[in-house]
């Protein structure tokens, strides 16, 4: 990540990523060593030193956008200290510009595209036996000096068939117990086809869970072994399966609910039979990402889903008693600033949620805007990757809105919303005053009465 996690712990997860395809090479008897540079305090001595004492064939980096600068850094680091040793990259940023990043890096040799559990295995058994990679689907490598990209790696269908993420392995895992929770993602790909999303480009279309007892064998692992006091669910849709949830949820009241949980789902995604039984559960929380308080722009958005029953989803949240975190986008592109100002309203006098997050629009690579970005009339003004994080500055313009004002309507968001709760508060204690008061006044007024009846 481009901040650490002093800087910026509420941004920190544990590297699931790493620890799955971990597991899965462990389980091949390949010996591997995670380190964690988000969490851990360092310098490139003691990372040199790191590499030198574990002597490994191969280095591997998982990257996203915001990260992709300093992992640029980090792999030519690496390359000038250990340039017989193949550097592999993976995660989102270097699977939708893997021939650019290879074209661009002579630090990079390799990188693993999508799911990298099977493609990296393959990889490690072409290297030991010195064959050719051009079999290994879900790979964009340099043959003789030439890019060359195999045909994509389909999805892993069973979940249950990977193994337990290596949390062995990850020597800061005790660290994300006092900062922030830990994190499970118990399904992957999402059937929807949001612009400005590349969640289903990455994982793919179609919805894959882990069956209830191997989400629940992973959570045993957690609390038990490792001590966790809250759960995250990282998955994108968890509740798109609501007898898997329910099921879920009747392993965690048989084990006492043991831990506390949170996780996101879509609005039309929940009922509050549902929600009633994840709060007996100990879930704590939803998020939801609601994106817009305008119709037209849900529509554009191709969100799938309307005003009305985010409005729903939201006030069922509150009858279960979950709290609701809800996310908004500022700086669509066919949106004026009275747009915009309509969905803070919306956000902040209608839909009642527990706390809202607004974000700045910065399209991600590999979604539907990213790809089309001269069609809606989108430009970069910022080129700076690590600024892609959904606050201010606003890395682009669109074609009504500059990028400094799409970031002071994003300033203006916030703060309209820190005020709105300050009034509630006001408002709530006030309430309690005046029912304090007017307790204290039947109290007296019996009492009175009570002496009266006395003579």
């Amino acid at each position: 990540m481009p901040y650490g996690i002093k800087e910026r712990p509420e941004l920190q997860f544990p590297p699931l990523g790493i620890c799955s395809l971990a597991a899965v090479l462990e389980e091949a008897d390949h010996d591997i060593q995670l380190v964690d540079l988000a969490v851990l305090t360092w310098d490139y001595e003691w990372l040199k030193k790191k590499v030198q004492s574990f002597n490994p064939e191969i280095l591997g980096i998982s990257a996203l956008t915001a990260s992709f600068p300093r992992t640029l850094l980090i792999a030519r680091y690496l390359k000038e200290e250990f340039p017989d040793i193949p550097i592999v990259l993976g995660g989102i940023h270097p699977t939708f510009t893997d021939e650019k990043t290879l074209s661009e890096n002579d630090c990079i040799d390799i990188i693993v595209r999508r799911e990298g559990e099977i493609t990296f295995l393959e990889l490690l058994t072409a290297m030991q036996k010195g064959e050719s990679f051009k079999s290994i689907e879900g790979l964009t490598f340099r043959d003789d000096g030439r890019i060359v990209r195999t045909p994509d790696r389909p999805f892993i269908r069973d979940l249950d068939s990977l193994p337990i993420p290596a949390y062995h392995l990850l020597e800061t895992i005790d660290i994300y117990n006092e900062v922030q929770s830990q994190l499970v993602v118990s399904s992957r790909g999402c059937p929807n086809h949001c612009i400005f999303c590349s969640t289903s480009a990455y994982w793919g279309h179609f919805w894959r869970g882990m069956s209830p007892h191997r989400v629940l064998e992973e959570m045993d692992i957690l609390v038990y072994e490792y001590n966790a006091k809250r759960i995250v669910f990282g998955d994108d849709l968890f509740t798109l399966n609501k007898k898997r949830v329910h099921q879920i949820c009747d392993g965690l009241e048989e084990r006492g609910n043991y831990v506390e949980w949170l996780c996101s789902v879509r609005a039309d995604s929940i009922d509050l039979e549902l929600l009633k039984h994840m709060k007996r559960a100990r879930c704590v929380g939803v998020f939801i990402g609601v994106e817009s308080g305008r119709q037209e722009s849900l529509d554009k958005m191709m969100k799938r889903t309307t005003v009305e029953t985010n409005l729903q989803a939201v006030q069922m949240c509150r009858e279960a008693g979950l709290e609701t975190t809800t996310s908004f986008l500022v700086g669509l592109p066919w949106e004026t600033e009275d747009n915009i100002k309509e969905t803070i309203d919306f956000a902040v006098n209608r839909l009642g949620s527990s706390e809202v997050i607004w974000s700045l629009l910065h399209p991600d690579v590999g979604s539907r805007i990213y790809n089309n970005l001269e069609d809606y009339g989108i430009q970069f003004v910022d080129s700076n990757l690590e600024h892609c994080m959904g606050n201010a500055p606003s890395v682009i313009s669109t074609p009504y809105l500059s990028a400094d004002r799409l970031s002071e309507l994003w300033v203006e968001a916030a703060i309209m919303l820190d005020h709105a709760e300050e009034k509630e508060k006001a408002q709530e204690k006030e309430k309690q005053e005046k029912e304090g008061k007017l307790k204290n006044q039947d109290i007296t007024e019996n009492e009175g009465k009570g002496e009266c009846h006395g003579h």
